[in-house]
Order: structure tokens, then C-alpha cells, then sequence
């Protein structure tokens, strides 16, 4: 939280891009498997800059479009 405490600018931008958001996700999946509770759920990803490569990248069970997409009947696992 430091990076985008104020320092003097009124501004502070933030990005992310897919590499940034893929490794978040997988330190999570990865963390899950440590503490032993990963095969007791079902990791889903989707939105923004991810699709269904990501997914399996990352080691998720499914990826939807979006959250609406979460919605519908139809589930894409991986």
C-alpha cells in the first residue's frame, strides 16, 4: 500500500496486465494445495484480461467470460 500512498502527485495509476494477474491467481491455487483444502474446491477464473488458456495455465477447474457468464447453465471447465 505504500506504492500508491500519496506523494506529493494527485494521481497515482494503477495496471495490470496478464503475466501480473496469472501469477496472483496461481500463488493463490499454489497456496491452496499447501494448506491441503485445493482438491475440496473449485477454483474458477475468468474476466478482464483472462481466457481459457489462462485458466489452464494457472491450474483452475473452469474459466467463465464474466460474472454473468457464472450465471448460466452451461460451465466451461478446463
Amino acid at each position: 500500500m505504500k506504492t500508491v500512498a500519496p506523494q506529493g502527485n494527485q494521481v497515482r495509476p494503477a495496471s495490470a496486465d496478464v503475466a501480473t494477474i496469472e501469477r496472483a491467481i496461481k500463488v493463490a491455487i499454489d497456496a491452496l494445495r499447501e494448506m491441503g483444502v485445493r482438491s475440496e474446491c473449485c477454483v474458477a477464473v475468468g474476466g478482464g484480461f483472462l481466457d481459457e488458456r489462462s485458466a489452464l495455465t494457472v491450474g483452475a477447474d473452469a474459466y467463465w467470460r464474466d460474472a454473468i457468464a457464472v450465471a448460466k447453465p452451461e460451465t466451461n471447465y478446463v
